[in-house]
């Protein structure tokens, strides 16, 4: 798995890390709320996994294997466009 520091986007915006992740067909997990603003705006994307900050911040091994379920799950044409709420 790249980390944002490997692709280069430690310090990327959002529209940054939103186009990498399509161009690399990699759904994006985050706690940032502004990308679901970024999807309700119809920006494009190749998915992402929204994970509250409170419900996940003691529970890591909770939200990976959320993470894994959703990979488990659902194919990559099934998260295009789409946000999982985990």
């Amino acid at each position: 798995m790249m980390q944002g520091h490997e692709a280069g986007l430690q310090d990327a915006d959002d529209p940054d890390h939103l186009a990498f992740a399509l161009r690399e067909s990699r759904v994006l997990a985050t706690h940032d709320a502004g990308f679901i603003l970024r999807h309700d705006r119809g920006e494009p994307h190749a998915g992402i996994c929204y994970a509250p900050q409170a419900k996940y911040q003691r529970l890591v091994t909770d939200l990976l294997k959320a993470v894994h379920l959703v990979y488990a799950c659902l194919s990559e044409e099934d998260m295009k466009g789409h946000i999982e709420y985990l």
